[in-house]
């Protein structure tokens, strides 16, 4: 009885306990949402927000008001993570966490409360003066916000904004709200209330996955690459029922889905810094790069759009009105870090452009005998570079400074990392340099580089802060093993090794002048690789020599990197925009619901004579080979042919081809193997500006049907391998060539040529599915990858060329602009020469045509008749 009685006290105590802390928690969450906010204390006019409010009101009622847009991560395979915190925490503990963040160079977002911004106004201050972003975590840190009532949701926005923004003297335009939905009328509400974006959380780091380094490896392996990662300090308080009636809006202009209602974990406050320093090494080790709030959204092409408007906006920080620099201390820095909100420079490795042009860049003055050198053979060679100096280099060596500029090459920044630097360091050492180069020869720049070892964080922001542009390369001349080399001649072949045929365009090579023991190596070997890898892109023959014919304009120019960088002419932007929505990727099938699969196959398949049932065919039955085309033409009455190059190559057979085809004046097709392309994407771009048809040729130029024992016909990808194969492959293309127009005509198209001209009936069904809409093979194949001289290959383009004498109109060519198709560019010189010389009436003259001309709706490969009645586009 008596350890009944116990019990009973026990469970009576426990249900005391319980109700008294859901009243007090209740009475809490009451006063924090009350209307009038009154249980803050001391809150004085400088906080009240009834201006904001008033006029959040009445921008609701605008139609043409800007909802906020929700702000997610960049899932697009880079590594990198952007680190939030949820609630303000304690001065102390803001403290430390300010100190892990600068030790690990990361910047961050801070998400406060209005309420808690106002009390502990020095912890804002000290986030915003170190550079992170601030953000709206509403008035009291409420979860829920899409259960508020629309009146009580402006006071939440507009009284944290105010809050914010006299603590951090700094625009606040992100928000965050745990356990939300981010409904249209939600988003209307905070654009009225001045804020742009409502930041999503990818992931949610919890106090046991910060326990030790086997948890936080755990928990990076499951955080998806560009991911926003929150850690939250201040559990959310729970929204309480209101009766209000709520106040219908206008639609928002954008729909985005919602993020997860679910609970979020709480890490208590005590060892965040710790726990927090502990993920911030371990993702480091995993190779992860984290970057602040809206970096991975900004886009290599707005960078690239936007880099000489801030480096001209920043400098002036620096230079006003005159030559003479202005002296910037400590605080010029601080200022612009708060307006460069974080970003770093992204190091040029090569300029994005089609100009026939590429950079030689040069560091190192410590041997004035081997820089002498350099600039001598430079000026026998007609070549101008660019130079880039510290101020120790401008100062000890005058001589050499003047004869730079004299001689007109370029000078830039050299920035060389030291011990215990920071960002105000390298600011100051960069804007030193500015200022010595400005005073005392005159010379204005923004291009810096880091002379040797991948850039710190710190040293890219402070690139970026001082409105710079950073300058790597993708050819670095200088290896350790080749400093005591005595001949040039040795260092080439280790250099590039067998597969590097030629530079290419927007190409950055760099030296390092006083690098090798022999002062004269660096100034050989600049000029061996001009003579082996830059003069061989030049088309060259007896007749055609670019030396002696001004019209010969095949060659490429080795030019200071500024001026490529200038050149605007033939700049562009990655990834492509303004791309039409017929060229986009799309997952649908090009054939109408009530056709067959096999009359598309008899439509849009243009065959090749060694397609049948025995060999090159796979899962095709003998009655469906009627459907396929095996003679390889277009239809057509015209005296047209088409030529069609294969796979991919360096810049020498690649431009050879395309200054052939600008001499003759005519505009054909390229079926791009794209597994290499992202290195050199100039060079796809300027096949598409010079007016040629792009066309796929998958990624990874695995045939469609392969021969195994017995001669059994099989294939070595699965449908879902081939599929995703063919999307990357096309989205690729996409990237790089999706908006350039040439004479009113996109050069993008969506024809494919099979690898190997193998075809399979998995293959087609990938490749409808995947959007393409024409599979093109072709009538002759002329196997100029191992055409032994130039007779021989000749002489099968002739074989395809005619019949009995006579064109063969509509022939499709199967040609490859690889390195190993020596004789390409030159035999359809010879053939273009001897055509042009024809009469018109003769039956062998002809002319070239792009497939996408005659490849229309129109088109079919299976009606012989009707498509030769089709006039040209």
């Amino acid at each position: 009885m008596i350890k009944l009685t116990a019990w009973v006290k026990i469970i009576f105590a426990i249900i005391i306990l319980g109700l008294a802390n859901y009243f007090w928690n209740f009475w809490e969450q009451r006063k924090i949402v009350d209307a009038e906010f009154a249980n803050v204390p001391d809150l004085s006019a400088a906080y009240e927000a009834d201006e904001e409010i008033a006029a959040a009101k009445e921008k609701i009622a605008d139609k043409n008001l800007k909802p906020a847009q929700i702000f997610a991560g960049q899932h697009k395979g880079a590594k990198l993570l952007t680190l939030t915190f949820d609630g303000l925490p304690a001065l102390t503990t803001v403290n430390r966490l300010l100190d892990v963040l600068a030790r690990e160079n990361v910047q961050a977002s801070f998400f406060a409360e209005g309420g808690n911004a106002i009390l502990r106004k020095e912890a804002v201050e000290n986030i915003a003066g170190k550079g992170h972003t601030i953000g709206n975590y509403t008035f009291g840190g409420l979860a829920e916000l899409h259960k508020m009532p629309q009146e009580s949701l402006i006071k939440q926005f507009c009284m944290t904004q105010k809050a914010l923004g006299i603590a951090s003297n700094f625009p606040v335009t992100f928000f965050k709200a745990p356990k939300t939905e981010y409904t249209r009328e939600l988003l209307q509400t905070a654009g009225a209330c001045g804020l742009k974006s409502a930041v999503q959380t990818d992931y949610f780091l919890s106090e046991k996955s910060l326990s030790s380094d086997i948890a936080v490896l755990e928990a990076v392996g499951k955080i998806r690459p560009g991911s926003i990662v929150s850690v939250v300090l201040k559990p959310p308080i729970e929204q309480i029922v209101y009766k209000e009636e709520r106040v219908d809006l206008p639609p928002a202009v954008d729909k985005q889905p919602s993020v997860s209602t679910r609970s979020k974990p709480f890490v208590r406050q005590k060892n965040i810094a710790e726990l927090v320093e502990r993920f911030i090494k371990v993702s480091k080790a995993k190779g992860y790069r984290f970057v602040p709030l809206g970096e991975m959204q900004k886009g290599e092409e707005q960078q690239s759009v936007n880099i000489f408007a801030k480096a001209a906006e920043r400098i002036s920080l620096l230079f006003k009105d005159s030559l003479k620099a202005k002296i910037c201390y400590a605080a010029d820095f601080a200022e612009l870090r708060k307006q460069n909100g974080g970003a770093l420079a992204e190091e040029l490795k090569f300029v994005l452009t089609t100009e026939q042009a590429l950079s030689y860049t040069f560091t190192g003055f410590a041997k004035p005998e081997a820089t002498n050198a350099v600039l001598d053979r430079l000026a026998k060679l007609q070549i101008r570079g660019t130079f880039f100096a510290d101020a120790n280099d401008i100062k000890k060596q005058p001589q050499i400074m003047r004869r730079i500029i004299d001689e007109g090459h370029e000078l830039g920044i050299a920035s060389y990392p030291k011990k215990k630097e920071d960002f105000f360091s390298v600011c100051a050492d960069i804007a030193n340099t500015q200022n010595l180069l400005a005073e005392q020869w005159g010379v204005k720049t923004n291009l810096v580089k880091q002379p040797w070892g991948a850039a710190a964080d710190y040293r890219r922001e402070a690139v970026q802060a001082l409105g710079c542009i950073l300058i790597g390369q993708n050819i670095n001349a200088v290896q350790s093993r080749h400093k005591d080399y005595t001949s040039a001649n040795d260092i080439l072949p280790e250099l590039f090794g067998r597969f590097v045929h030629s530079l290419g365009r927007g190409w950055i090579v760099n030296f390092r002048m006083d690098f090798y023991t022999h002062e004269d190596v660096c100034s050989d070997l600049l000029q061996l690789i001009k003579e082996q890898k830059v003069d061989n892109i030049a088309y060259w023959s007896f007749e055609d020599d670019p030396q002696k014919n001004p019209a010969n304009t095949s060659e490429y120019k080795i030019k200071p990197v500024g001026e490529i960088l200038q050149n605007k002419r033939f700049r562009y932007t990655l990834p492509a925009t303004n791309i039409p929505p017929r060229l986009r990727y799309a997952n649908k099938r090009v054939y109408a619901e009530g056709d067959s699969f096999l009359e598309a196959v008899g439509k849009r398949y243009i065959g090749t004579p060694t397609v049948n049932l025995d060999a090159n065919t796979l899962g095709f039955k003998q009655s469906e080979l009627r459907h396929i085309d095996t003679k390889g033409v277009i239809h057509t009455k015209q005296p047209v042919i088409f030529l069609g190059f294969d796979d991919w190559g360096t810049d020498a057979p690649i431009n050879q081809l395309l200054y052939v085809l600008r001499k003759h004046n005519y505009k054909t097709d390229f079926f791009v193997l794209t597994r290499n392309v992202k290195n050199n994407p100039n060079l796809l771009r300027a096949i598409a500006a010079e007016g040629h048809g792009i066309a796929g040729h998958t990624d990874s130029h695995k045939p469609f049907a392969l021969v195994g024992r017995g001669d059994r016909m099989y294939s070595d990808m699965s449908h879902k391998e081939r599929f995703a194969d063919l999307k990357t492959s096309y989205k690729e293309l996409e990237r790089i060539t999706g908006d350039v127009r040439v004479d009113g005509r996109y050069s993008l198209t969506k024809i494919f040529r099979p690898p190997t001209l193998t075809i399979s009936k998995d293959g087609f069904e990938a490749l409808f599915n995947n959007g393409y809409e024409w599979i093109v093979s072709g009538s002759t194949s002329t196997h100029d990858y191992a055409a032994k001289d130039l007779r021989e290959m000749l002489d099968s383009v002739r074989a395809g060329l005619y019949q009995d004498g006579k064109l063969i109109k509509g022939a499709i060519f199967v040609m490859h602009m690889s390195d190993q198709a020596k004789f390409t560019a030159r035999a359809l010189d010879i053939i273009f020469t001897e055509n042009a010389k024809l009469a018109d009436s003769d039956p062998r003259k002809f002319f070239v045509g792009r497939l996408s001309d005659y490849l229309t709706d129109e088109y079919r490969q299976d009606r012989r008749e009707a498509s030769q009645s089709l006039r040209k586009s």
